[in-house]
């Protein structure tokens, strides 16, 4: 298991990791092109797109020479954050409601209880400034320096290569805000998090005992369990008729009843059990010939509920569930069974060990921001963002360049713009909110429903992803460098 799946939680706080995306507009006619159906020449509704967005990628570019980029605008325990890192963060962030609304938002703009969204926009970028310093500072505090700066290096000379030279790499670096040493501090972030994973843990927990991974099982509701399926659905995905629900009912009572007769040989009743798994009709089986190791709200609840019900080696009853009839067979935990978490890397099913130094870290690292101090310098902690992004004066006015149907297009994404920033602000709240109180249903993993009869909770969103931030239709003009090798993605934002 690669360490940069242990921070898929959190990665709903981070721009880059997968890939450093520019904050660039989508001025090329993507998803935010002026609809058809207003009834404007499709060259004229582009090009005064074209012409919008070129207007406020130059407030943009403006915003960002504002200060110099080696300035200080806040520190995080100590550490210095530059006007670049600050930057390119609040130019993220700031680009994703343009390229939904064809305007720079309005920072005063009440997102509710008072909260403006500067005061939003404040809050995430100082998750962020901590999520970027913090691991290096504890990096340091570990003799882990080398190690880091060695794969800083190495990623360095890969992304490089990527771009055909250090030249166009440079290029890419800087036409996403970015500097050479920022550009570094933000690969040896990356660097740390991997360097302190193996040396608190093991890349695969490998230093964990399985007294401890047993602990941190049972302490989060972890089962294993094999069971026998016997289905009540069609090929086609329709239920049987009742009478062809009744004949399945009686083909699993006949193999619970032999199996009943087999208790009190447990090696007997193992032996048996696995033969008629085997000529069951869950194909998940194949994956998880060892049993499901799962956690409270990835199975139906039915199936979760039978198991639990269950000690070690238990034999349950009928259990219907929304599949058919399951016969089910609780097993003691094993720290190298593998969980239904899935390695974002490489897609294997991780072990119980490595969910557990997952999940570990993940905690150590929540606390880390929590608990983190950011101290910001001068004007820079009550920047007025609306005035930091203040149009010149030789900026066009709003609507020039706009015939008379492309004006019914900016109306339509002015009212769009009006409406999507408290949706927005809504989905970074619960993001902070899940990630900082560490809700473990933030990422997680579900048995896929086409794999496996003990089928995941009905109405469970997709793992956040792991989710978090919408995804903009941003066909970038240009494109930072992405993180060589990097397989964190998460999708980010709070």
């Amino acid at each position: 298991m690669n360490a940069k799946k242990l921070l898929a939680l959190f990665m709903s706080l981070v721009l880059l990791l997968g890939a450093l995306s520019v904050p660039a507009l989508a001025a090329d006619g993507g998803e935010t092109a002026a609809p058809e159906a207003t009834g404007a020449p499709a060259e004229d509704a582009q090009a005064a797109i074209q012409e919008k967005y070129a207007q406020i990628e130059a407030r943009l570019d403006a915003a960002g020479k504002k200060y110099d980029g080696s300035a200080v605008v806040a520190t995080v325990n100590g550490r210095e954050v530059t006007w670049t890192l600050c930057y390119y963060l609040i130019a993220g962030l700031t680009s994703q409601f343009i390229n939904y609304t064809m305007a720079i938002p309005d920072f005063t703009t009440d997102v509710g209880d008072g909260t403006t969204l500067q005061d939003a926009l404040r809050e995430t970028l100082e998750a962020r400034m901590k999520y970027y310093t913090v691991p290096l500072t504890e990096a340091e505090a570990r003799g882990l320096t080398e190690t880091v700066d060695a794969e800083v290096e190495k990623q360095w000379q890969n992304v490089a290569e990527q771009y055909g030279g250090v030249d166009a790499l440079m290029e890419a670096i800087e036409s996403a805000y970015l500097d050479e040493p920022t550009y570094r501090a933000l690969l040896s972030s990356n660097a740390a998090f991997n360097a302190i994973m193996e040396n608190s843990y093991g890349l695969n927990g490998e230093k964990l005992s399985d007294e401890d991974v047993l602990a941190w099982a049972n302490d989060n509701n972890y089962l294993r369990c094999k069971h026998i399926l016997f289905l009540t659905e069609n090929a086609d995905g329709t239920n049987m008729t009742d009478e062809e629900k009744a004949e399945i009912r009686k083909e699993a009572e006949a193999a619970l009843k032999e199996l009943r007769a087999l208790e009190s040989d447990r090696e007997a009743l193992l032996t048996r059990f696995d033969e008629l798994m085997a000529d069951a009709d869950d194909p998940g089986m194949t994956t998880f010939p060892d049993g499901y190791t799962f956690t409270s709200g990835q199975m139906v609840q039915e199936f979760e509920d039978g198991t639990r019900a269950l000690g070690d080696y238990g034999l349950s009853d009928i259990v219907e569930s929304s599949y058919g009839c399951h016969i089910i067979l609780r097993l003691p935990l094993d720290p190298e069974g593998k969980t239904l978490s899935q390695d974002s890397g490489t897609g294997d099913y991780m072990t119980l060990r490595a969910d557990a130094a997952n999940e570990l870290f993940n905690a150590m690292l929540l606390d880390w921001i929590d608990t983190a101090e950011v101290e910001w310098q001068g004007e820079f902690g009550t920047m007025d963002y609306n005035e930091l992004f203040a149009a010149s004066e030789t900026d066009a006015a709003p609507g020039d360049g706009f015939n008379e149907n492309v004006q019914k297009d900016a109306a339509f994404y002015r009212t769009l713009g009006r409406i999507l920033p408290y949706l927005l602000i809504a989905v970074v709240i619960a993001i902070i909110v899940t990630v900082l109180t560490r809700k473990k249903d933030a990422k997680k993993p579900e048995a896929p429903a086409e794999e496996t009869g003990a089928e995941p909770a009905a109405g469970e969103a997709p793992a956040e992803a792991e989710k978090s931030e919408p995804e903009t239709a941003e066909p970038a003009a240009e494109e930072a460098p992405a993180e060589a090798e990097t397989e964190t993605k998460k999708e980010e934002d709070e």
